[in-house]
């Protein structure tokens, strides 16, 4: 998915809206913080997760939500 967004940047000049669905959940501390680092430079990055606590590598400034019931909470950093 990021050499995807990689190329539609390289391509249309402009950045994608860049969707991960839970990727970090597989990947060793190291591998979660790398692919944290390598979308820091998107404008818009949508990322799910089952965990409540993201590494600190995580792009900031970023919004979270949390889905409790059918219910959209926002989490105030």
């Amino acid at each position: 998915k990021l050499a995807e967004a990689r190329y539609q940047r390289e391509v249309s000049g402009e950045d994608p809206v860049v969707l991960l669905d839970d990727v970090l959940s597989e990947l060793d501390a190291e591998r979660r913080r790398s692919v944290l680092e390598a979308v820091k430079g998107y404008q818009q990055v949508f990322l799910t997760t089952t965990s409540a606590e993201l590494p600190s590598a995580a792009p900031l400034p970023a919004a979270s939500f949390l889905v409790r019931d059918g219910q959209l909470i926002t989490e105030t950093p």
